[in-house]
């Protein structure tokens, strides 16, 4: 994702900040000229300094804005100051329809085509017998500013070298180099400047819905330009009959569905044409990564009913434990509890609401009454439907920035891919784990660049300060059972959730979805150590334990002293960087469907509190639109994650179309236990046995995938479920699970 800003940048759009426009400057150049074919054709402006009034004109001009350039510097100069007067980023936004600051930085990401709908296969992969270890003590390493004392490597041997991950242009080779090479560390910091220096997120730039601004694409040949003659109309205070409306505007203020339409339809732009042989048929369509829909629209919005469903049997469920009646002293006879009120004591930007809240079930998973900052609600209270929704906000806000991306990327997928290459080019440990580390450095570097730091993504779409994200990330730390080392049958033992929590489907599904990659790795371990001893004195082993240890949040990996802690060790890391990272990394769903979980809120109650504010949604939308590409499906049949086959059984609770080119339900056949073969070539005489175990891996999978299946079409219809269990849940269905956290 930051190798579209990169350019952008390059054209030196920290125009906003206070020095005089003369003295703008673009630095660090040596980091740009390590980049040249990010910044190919504008290479001779990116050398020199510039004065900010031409990059004015290089602005407009790649906007096709000839306003500005027609009118010249006094034009620029006074929407300079007239957008810093009312305290927005750059009257230049190209999301001014709400008065929303949503900087121009982005732009190139709202009309490129950045989801890849087709899925990797093992030649986008390199060998793991390759020896670049020498590449890797070299590499430079990129901190994480949201996380301190996490690191990632800049050069991911994972990649082919003739291989792209994104399409601009730019081989896996390139990426390398730019990351890992000499000039990581200016780059690091170049990126740093841009987000931090460039895009200042102001209290008044949070924008406010109306029906009055946004209409469709059809409507408006010239999108960017109409937009920016209506902002500049806007922040001239002409009146209404002299500006220039949409003529069929989205109803976006009163109509919680008709933001989501257009932000995800008109916005993003996720249609257009696909030309033979297209990267990969890329989009900006991330619907094959909804795993499900919520429907906000009955009369009663999100009913008390649904709510319990979120927590009980969707996104939310990673909160859930049992009471402890001498710790919750506010349960009221409740049974279960979700508690995120410590969220409340987190900083957030001023204008923003604070997040949190405490939500109480009982024994069948109905919601009861809810703590939020301290204040208890219930059913029938007038803040009752705002402060559901709040509470929803702030599960999405943990679950993508706590459990997935501290969690599965920057805690197990980080650890896994540091340490997994330094193993010498030989050992069976590469050639088990090698498809589980794949881009897993390369989207951990970039998230480095673009989503875990101040001002990135992840703090422009939830607002929490950096001192409020370090205040969640010391708190999970310390409380969350996720970042304490141990396998998901034990987490799920200590959460207390009884018999009810046996059906649970994080739970129902995730834990055999567990026990067969525990078989799995069971299996190939047999293959090369005889006994507990074989483990002890693996010297291999211990310096893989130590560099798998280093990059934990807390450093508590258990030792490998027998065959069966080895197997726990590495099944627990496959099941966080697989399954459970469809869990925590696929609420799509919910995050474009305003209504179900927004990013943020306003701080004033009287404003609008059930969908977040236009910029917020935007930036959080864009989070996940990064996050929307197919990798290297689990099974290693393509067809499965791109919906062509393993849909027959889904029909009586499918949630949306089918892609276009997919066979209908009825004539889809069985995903294929096609798994990884290649990755165990080579001239070891354990060979064909480790191809026959992975094999067997991924057909145990598919026949889990049909009691999943079987379970869903039950859950769906309420059969043998309680209400607060009777949603579909497709997280460790082998459709939608990918061997690494490769994106």
């Amino acid at each position: 994702m930051i190798l579209l800003l990169l350019p952008v940048a390059a054209f030196g759009f920290r125009l906003q900040g206070s020095p005089p426009l003369g003295a703008v400057r673009v630095e660090p150049r040596a980091a740009l000229r390590a980049l040249p074919q990010m910044v190919a054709s504008n290479d001779e402006h990116v050398r020199d300094d510039q004065h900010a009034a031409d990059q004015i004109i290089k602005l407009a001009e790649l906007l096709d804005l000839p306003e500005l350039v027609d009118g010249g510097i006094d034009l620029g100069q006074e929407l300079l100051k007239e957008g810093r007067d009312l305290g927005i980023t750059s009257p230049l936004s190209t999301f001014q329809e709400f008065d929303a600051d949503y900087d121009v930085l982005q732009k190139p990401i709202t009309s490129a085509k950045l989801i890849r709908k087709k899925a990797q296969t093992w030649t986008n992969v390199t060998s793991p017998s390759q020896d670049d270890r020498d590449q890797i003590d070299a590499a430079y390493e990129w901190s994480h500013e949201l996380f301190p004392n996490i690191r990632t490597r800049g050069f991911d041997p994972t990649l082919r070298a003739d291989g792209c991950q994104i399409p601009v242009g730019i081989n896996n080779e390139q990426l390398n180099q730019a990351f890992g090479g000499e000039f990581g560390a200016e780059l690091q910091k170049l990126t740093r400047e841009v987000f931090i220096q460039g895009l200042p997120m102001e209290p008044k730039a949070q924008g406010i819905w109306n029906n009055e601004w946004a209409g469709t694409r059809e409507e408006d040949e010239k999108t960017v330009r109409q937009r920016y003659e209506i902002a500049l109309q806007k922040k001239l205070h002409l009146p209404d009959f002299l500006r220039k409306k949409p003529e069929h505007p989205y109803e976006c203020e009163t109509n919680l569905t008709a933001r989501t339409e257009w932000i995800t339809t008109q916005y993003f732009d996720p249609k257009g044409e696909l030309n033979p042989g297209a990267w990969a048929e890329v989009s900006q369509d991330m619907s094959l990564r909804y795993l499900g829909k919520w429907d906000v629209r009955t009369p009663h919005g999100f009913t008390d009913e649904m709510f319990s469903q979120f927590y009980m049997a969707s996104i939310g469920q990673s909160f859930v434990n049992g009471v402890d009646e001498k710790k919750n002293t506010d349960a009221e006879g409740a049974t279960f509890v979700a508690d995120n009120d410590w969220c409340s004591d987190a900083e957030v930007i001023e204008g923003q609401g604070k997040y949190g809240g405490k939500v109480y079930f009982d024994a069948q998973g109905n919601v009861m009454h809810i703590i939020y900052d301290k204040t208890k609600y219930q059913p029938g209270d007038q803040e009752w439907v705002y402060v559901k929704a709040k509470c929803r906000s702030t599960v999405l806000m943990l679950l993508t920035g706590m459990e997935h991306l501290l969690g599965t990327h920057l805690t197990f997928s980080n650890s896994l891919a540091m340490a997994t290459p330094k193993l010498p080019p030989d050992h069976p440990l590469r050639r088990l784990l090698w498809p589980h580390i794949f881009n897993a450095i390369g989207v951990n570097r970039k998230a480095a660049a673009s989503l875990s730091l101040e001002g990135g993504l992840f703090t422009r779409g939830w607002r929490l300060t950096l001192k409020g994200v370090h205040k969640a990330y010391e708190h999970v730390a310390e409380h969350w059972e996720l970042f304490k080392f141990q396998t998901p049958r034990e987490l799920q033992a200590k959460r207390k959730l009884g018999q009810f929590g046996k059906q649970m489907p994080l739970y129902q599904d995730g834990l055999p979805f567990f026990d067969v990659i525990r078989k799995y790795v069971g299996a190939f371990i047999d293959l090369h150590w005889e006994t507990d001893e074989d483990v002890l004195a693996d010297p291999d082993l211990r310096g893989f334990h130590t560099d798998l240890n280093d990059h934990l949040v807390n450093r508590d990996l258990p030792y490998f002293t027998t065959k069966g802690a080895l197997a726990d060790v590495l099944a627990t890391y496959i099941y966080y960087v697989t399954g459970y990272h469809t869990h925590a990394g696929s609420a799509h769903a919910e995050a474009a469907t305003q209504g179900v979980a927004q990013s943020a809120f306003y701080e004033e109650e009287k404003l609008d509190q059930q969908g977040a504010p236009p910029n917020a949604m935007a930036w959080g939308l864009m989070a996940y639109v990064g996050t929307a590409s197919l990798t290297l499906p689990i099974t290693g049949d393509t067809s499965s994650t791109e919906w062509k086959s393993g849909f027959k059984e889904k029909e009586s609770y499918l949630w949306q179309p089918l892609p276009h080119d997919a066979a209908p339900c009825q004539d889809q056949k069985p995903v294929e236990p096609i798994g990884y073969p290649a990755a165990f070539e080579g001239k070891h005489k354990e060979s064909r046995d480790e191809q026959a175990v992975n094999k067997n891996f991924a057909t145990d999978l598919i026949v889990l995938q049909d009691k999943i299946m079987c379970r869903n079409q039950k859950r769906h219809k309420g059969e043998g479920y309680v209400p607060a269990l009777s949603r579909a849940y497709n997280c460790f269905d082998v459709n939608f699970v990918e061997s690494s956290v490769g994106i």
